[in-house]
């Protein structure tokens, strides 16, 4: 009971804190808001080459597994399912460090206007069939 009043009361706070933050805070020109757009998209594009070379060396593992015999089959296995395990602690970093700075972007384009988000090269970079502005307004 009192862990959940304390969350509330936290949520609350923070909640409270970023609404006058956003108050103070004044709308980025659209020039400074494309320039935050194109370091992102920089920073997505490098995690995509690193996730590449990531899956170039487990294919590479995994074709010296399937070409070993005997015992050495045996180390090759072994190799694979540590790199997939090593890639899989990566990739969740990455994902945590990604996260929050793609949120706070994404709020820099709420506070910038309702228009601002569908200029963003990441918004436009998402797959069509996925979610309408209709969707989203209802």
């Amino acid at each position: 009971m009192r862990t959940a009043i304390m969350t509330t009361f936290l949520t609350l706070i923070t909640f409270a804190a970023l609404a006058i933050g956003q108050q103070t805070k004044p709308a980025d020109t659209h020039d400074e808001m494309m320039s935050k757009c194109k370091e992102m998209m920089q920073r997505h594009e490098e995690m995509q080459q690193t996730m590449k070379q990531m899956d170039d060396r487990l294919a590479d593992l995994t074709k010296k597994m399937n070409d070993a015999t005997g015992t050495q089959k045996i180390d090759a296995m072994a190799n694979v399912i540590n790199e997939m395990i090593n890639q899989r602690n990566m990739m969740h970093e990455m994902m945590m460090q990604h996260q929050p700075m793609m949120m706070h972007h994404m709020a820099e384009h709420m506070q910038s206007g309702k228009a601002s988000m569908m200029h963003c090269p990441m918004m436009k970079e998402m797959p069509k069939g996925t979610e309408t502005e209709d969707e989203h307004q209802h």
